[in-house]
């Protein structure tokens, strides 16, 4: 065994409660689970259960009311939208929820970074400015389930 790697480091060199592989956190079971084909609503049941095994006094969480314990690791897919032809035309931002991850608060932020560098990562994608984007990924931490926005198409004052 190598003695010179740290004890919180995984043997792919990752912390070891981000390793996917490695990793013994909610979150690294999430990514592990959706990457080997596990269906969402089975991921998020288990998630549940976890939490409930962590604090049984407790019971779960109500995933729709705001709490101390669960934050959602809303990922978005934004673009802007042509708004119209006034004053020379005018744009909007867009966002369409593409993932939603319930997650114990602290593990929020490194389930967000894992996705912003992994899966959801913007290397190779136009900026939103460009005439010729596609959308660029946004990982947000909420206190609720994401929802696509606008929800009313805006108009111009």
């Amino acid at each position: 065994m190598n003695t010179d790697v740290p004890s919180d480091v995984c043997e792919h060199g990752i912390g070891l409660l981000d390793c996917i592989d490695c990793g013994d956190s909610i979150a690294a079971n999430i990514l592990r689970d959706e990457r080997d084909g596990k269906a969402k609503a089975t991921i998020v049941t288990d998630f549940l259960q976890q939490v409930v095994e962590e604090d049984p006094l407790h019971g779960p969480p109500d995933p729709f009311k705001p709490n101390d314990r669960v934050r959602f690791v809303n990922v978005y897919l934004a673009d802007r939208a042509y708004g119209g032809p006034e004053e020379g035309g005018w744009w909007y931002d867009t966002g369409e929820l593409v993932e939603c991850y319930p997650v114990p608060t602290r593990e929020a932020e490194a389930l967000a970074a894992a996705l912003r560098f992994g899966k959801f990562s913007n290397e190779g994608r136009r900026p939103k400015s460009s005439v010729l984007s596609e959308g660029v990924y946004e990982i947000r931490v909420e206190k609720r389930p994401g929802h696509d926005y606008p929800t009313v198409r805006p108009h111009y004052e």
